[in-house]
């Protein structure tokens, strides 16, 4: 089932561990800085974005569920 979440990402917290990008490559982009940045409208399958929020060692990325 798809809950149709809304991603947000605290860029000053990511550590650069790349998870994100792994799960979720074009919803989640590495900058030159080493962190991650949402790419592309941050649409992704939501058990993904789920697995990508639950992964991230900083706890940077955060779901909401969309209106």
């Amino acid at each position: 089932m798809e809950l149709h979440l809304k991603v947000k990402l605290d860029r000053e917290s990511c550590l650069g561990d790349a998870i994100c990008t792994a799960i979720l490559p074009g919803v989640f982009e590495m900058d030159s800085e080493g962190k991650a940045y949402l790419a592309g409208g941050a649409e992704g399958k939501d058990n993904d974005l789920l697995e990508a929020a639950s992964l991230c060692p900083a706890r940077a990325i955060s779901l909401m569920q969309k209106d």
